[in-house]
């Protein structure tokens, strides 16, 4: 049984390899020339793997205006590619791995050879599921390396979207969740199109729905309240490290404002705040410290979809609803 899963997943296997070895090596390539071009303005090495606000305004004052261009056109496309791997990865290991063999007849003789329904199904599963992993194991942990320099050069936290889901543990819980959606809806739908459209869709669903409403809540956030320097034409307005999730003006008594009316630029910021009674800035913030936190629970609720999908697209169980149908057509 795993000789035969394993001839018949081979090609799409090797070729899903392939495809993460390629993106592993342009990481490791954008990586080494970052950090060159950083240590030969001047950076110390140690600010490399661990960036901290001294080490991002040192290397803001280092570069003076000589980022090169090549280096944010890397950084957005590359994080985009790395967020639609997974799931050609479980598209390629799952969409043809019960539908061949059904479409064929196959697996009636392999069903015949005292091979349990539920042996047939879980060993197809294992043997095209385990690659997968494994596969998208050194991704996430490259993408994860290969981006922290980028952080003493743009401002963003690792909690968003699309870094969060390109790197750590998230990219196998997604690439899992595909070739559950592929190989489950392939026992229950003829042809290739029916398990790619039903993968793809609820890839991109889950994912928008985890990063916008889910992930925000997965630990309650942290409000910092800062103060405002009114002597400065901009009132000292400055991010809080982390992921952003809100921000809102209060006044002496911490009551929240909403129109202050220094949107249009008329007056310097500062002055303007202080006219209208701002006396600070409140941030709502998930800090970068939680990230691994937060990939634990996102990952553990893909793998609780990914084991529903399988679930319930189980052959004992496809065939019971069907019979059921079968019997209340009649």
């Amino acid at each position: 049984m795993i000789w035969l899963v394993w001839r018949r997943q081979r090609a799409a296997l090797l070729t899903a390899a392939g495809i993460v070895a390629a993106c592993c090596i342009v990481l490791v390539g954008g990586r080494a020339a970052l950090v060159a071009h950083l240590l030969e303005h001047g950076l110390a090495e140690r600010c490399i793997d661990a960036p901290s606000e001294a080490c991002r305004s040192t290397a803001t004052t280092a570069l003076m205006g000589s980022e090169p261009v090549t280096f944010a056109v890397f950084l957005g496309p590359s994080e985009l590619v790395l967020l639609a791997v997974p799931l050609v990865v479980g598209l390629l290991a799952g969409i043809g791995l019960f539908q061949r063999e059904l479409d064929e007849g196959t697996d009636v003789l392999a069903l015949t050879q005292s091979v349990s329904v539920t042996r047939w199904w879980a060993t197809g599963l294992l043997v095209a599921g385990v690659p997968v992993v494994l596969l998208l194991v050194p991704l996430g942990l490259v993408a994860g390396w290969a981006y922290t320099p980028f952080e003493l050069i743009h401002s963003f936290s690792p909690l968003e979207t699309p870094l969060f889901e390109s790197s750590g543990l998230a990219p196998i819980a997604y690439g899992v969740l595909a070739f559950a959606l592929a190989a489950g809806t392939g026992l229950v739908a003829r042809g290739n199109l029916a398990p790619a459209v039903v993968a793809v869709s609820g890839y991109v669903v889950v994912m928008f729905v985890l990063a916008t409403v889910a992930r925000p809540q997965y630990l309650p956030a942290e409000t910092v309240r800062l103060a405002i320097d009114f002597t400065r034409p901009d009132a000292a307005i400055r991010d809080v490290p982390g992921w952003t999730l809100g921000r809102r003006w209060v006044d002496a008594q911490g009551a929240p404002r909403i129109n202050t009316g220094c949107g249009d630029g008329s007056r310097p910021l500062g002055q303007c705040l202080r006219d209208a009674g701002i006396s600070g800035y409140e941030v709502r913030t998930q800090p970068n410290s939680r990230y691994w936190v937060f990939q634990l629970i996102e990952t553990a609720i893909l793998l609780a979809l990914s084991a529903v999908a399988l679930t319930l697209t189980h052959p004992r169980l496809v065939s019971r609803v069907k019979d059921r149908i079968d019997l209340l057509g009649r």
